[in-house]
């Protein structure tokens, strides 16, 4: 019995979630009401009330695993992948925006929350790759290097920010391609009389 009621549970969160972000597809956050969810989702009131106060209780839950999700990504980031192989790491960090669901990121975005969220993704991304075991010896501990990787995190970061708040009229694919070719292109402009540089320079393809 128990087994069953859990399993009920459980569908019916999903069903109110699916039936949010369907309609935050459709309306603005302010104009969804309750009514809708459970209009969408073939459900009546009370069992939307057996699970969330409110639907900035749904929205918060969603945000919450969104952010999780992110983070998780965030910390398995190595330095190898990120400058030898730009593109496969621009798959790995902004898949999720690449998905269905850019409503959502949009709204993680431009929240409070959100973006006391993204500073801890900033911090996480950075000691990822500085902590990371394929950073060459040279680099280990390297003051230039720490501000030069928090800058371009904070580049990453601003750019697909401005995507997502509607700033960038291109699809995603397009921001991820040229971000990938900022750092290809970067890394090999760096002159070759500066011993941070070089040595970081030295590590990457030809």
């Amino acid at each position: 019995m128990e087994k069953r009621e859990y399993r009920s549970a459980v569908r019916s969160r999903r069903l109110i979630r699916e039936a949010f972000l369907q309609m935050l597809r459709e309306k603005e956050l302010e104009r969804i009401t309750v009514t809708d969810i459970v209009r969408r989702a073939d459900i009546n009131r009370s069992t939307f009330y057996a699970h969330y106060q409110d639907l900035r209780a749904v929205l918060e839950e969603i945000q919450n695993e969104a952010t999780q999700r992110t983070l998780a990504l965030v910390k398995e980031l190595r330095y190898d992948t990120i400058f030898r192989q730009p593109e496969l790491f621009m798959q790995t960090l902004c898949g999720p925006l690449l998905a269905e669901n850019r409503e959502l990121y949009r709204l993680l975005g431009s929240s409070e929350y959100a973006r006391r969220q993204i500073e801890v993704m900033k911090a996480d991304f950075a000691q990822s790759v500085l902590t990371s075991p394929d950073l060459p010896a040279s680099l280990r501990g390297s003051k230039p290097f720490r501000i030069r990787i928090s800058f371009f995190i904070a580049g990453v970061f601003d750019v697909y920010l401005q995507w997502l708040q509607g700033s960038l009229d291109c699809p995603a694919e397009v921001v991820s391609q040229e971000v990938a070719a900022l750092i290809r292109a970067t890394v090999q402009a760096y002159p070759t009389d500066d011993g941070l540089l070089a040595a970081f320079q030295a590590t990457l393809p030809q």
